[in-house]
């Protein structure tokens, strides 16, 4: 309904467990991948906007200031900042704070030149889950920067939904066993690399 559209009800719908949450979102969010019960209550929702003043000091934070030499990033932003047309396949949706591509919503995407943009529905989410995303794009930004013509998509996706599984493991008492579910059934649809080159763990920092 219509509260579903107003902040209180986006922001509170992490808190709600089970199918509501996709309702509550007013859509789709990531083909029905609900986050249920993360949130303790409002007052942390509310906390953990407060403290991403910036996506800049956020990165530099939990990822060193020198990531973006570290990583091969041009640019960060979040995905309200991304101009029309920017992005091929890409849009951001307002509404839903996500961005959009070719197989519906992205927590992040990163192009070939490095530039990284976040979904600001992670602007109302504990830190966890901003910090799980950039993760996952700042390993895809590195391995643009490493292979260069030769980056292999598939081997870059196992391996940061690799990173995004053992991060929720390590986060369970914040990242709920849906969101593992989602990581899982994505990263089942890319190859692993053979030759482990594409191993998360060789990115310096992870």
């Amino acid at each position: 309904g219509d509260f579903a559209k107003s902040t209180v009800g986006t922001i509170t719908f992490g808190a709600i467990s089970g199918g509501v949450g996709a309702e509550l979102s007013g859509g789709n969010f990531w083909q029905g991948v609900v986050i249920g019960g993360i949130v303790s209550g409002l007052n942390h929702a509310a906390h953990a906007i407060e403290q991403k003043q910036s996506l800049d000091a956020f990165a530099k934070e939990k990822f060193g200031a020198d990531y973006k030499t570290k990583y091969g990033v041009k640019s960060l932003k979040w995905g309200s900042q991304m101009k029309k047309g920017e992005v091929s396949g890409y849009s951001y949706d307002s509404k839903e704070m996500l961005i959009v591509g070719p197989k519906g919503a992205a927590g992040g995407i990163t192009t070939t030149e490095g530039r990284v943009y976040i979904s600001d529905i992670y602007k109302i989410y504990p830190n966890a889950f901003l910090e799980v995303t950039l993760g996952h794009e700042l390993i895809h930004s590195y391995h643009h920067m490493k292979f260069g013509g030769n980056y292999n998509s598939s081997y870059s996706e196992f391996s940061a939904h690799q990173y995004s599984i053992d991060f929720s493991l390590k986060n369970s008492n914040i990242i709920d066993s849906s969101n593992l579910k989602f990581y899982q059934s994505e990263q089942a649809r890319f190859k692993s690399d053979p030759k482990g080159q594409y191993n998360y763990h060789k990115v310096p920092g992870f």
